[in-house]
């Protein structure tokens, strides 16, 4: 149920960005933005399964007290932090390529786009080791829910006067300062929890 419910919020705060873009731009503008949206969620999709693979044994070395459950973190957390920042570096330094190959030459303002969303694979790659690997078999569900529905509630507000005001290089900046927010809000939790 927590999975359900924390995608709903997620959907809400990565989802508004391209909507509003399309209320407040053009349709160029929202190709643009969906067009590097796909490119850095491709990187990010290639983590899925070891991140799934992983939680089940991160909950059970947590449930039977296991010495071994920060080592094994911690070799996820730089395996994940290694994968998404060589995919951050190519998604950025092949840009103009991506977009190319994809088909959106005449998207002028798309490899920018792209490149601003190098980072977003960082983001959410750590995002997802803090949340699913650590926070979430610890129990911190209900944490978790606060950071995810407070993401999206003060995105509802930001992204339609970021949006109007800056269009969609705006719009890509503030996807990643959406995310960064997710990931100290983590940050912190641990902290405070674990410190």
């Amino acid at each position: 149920m927590i999975i359900f419910k924390s995608q709903i919020w997620i959907s809400v705060y990565t989802n508004t960005i391209p909507v509003v873009l399309g209320f407040v731009g053009n349709s160029d503008q929202v190709a643009t933005y969906t067009l590097a949206d796909k490119i850095q969620k491709a990187i990010r999709f290639l983590l899925n399964p070891i991140s799934n693979a992983v939680f089940p044994r991160m909950s059970y070395l947590f449930k039977v007290n296991d010495g071994n459950v920060k080592k094994m973190f911690i070799y996820s957390l730089y395996f994940t932090l290694t994968v998404t920042a060589i995919g951050g570096l190519l998604i950025f330094s092949y840009a103009d390529e991506f977009v190319d190959i994809l088909g959106g030459t005449s998207l002028t303002l798309a490899p920018k786009i792209v490149q601003i969303f190098s980072l977003m694979p960082i983001l959410v790659g750590f995002s997802n080791i803090l949340s699913v690997q650590w926070l979430l078999p610890l129990g911190r569900e209900k944490e978790l829910q606060r950071i995810w529905f407070l993401t999206a509630f003060y995105s509802l507000f930001i992204t339609f006067p970021v949006c109007y005001f800056y269009g969609v290089i705006g719009a890509g900046y503030l996807a990643v300062v959406i995310e960064l927010f997710v990931v100290l809000m983590m940050i912190k939790l641990m902290r405070k929890n674990y410190a």
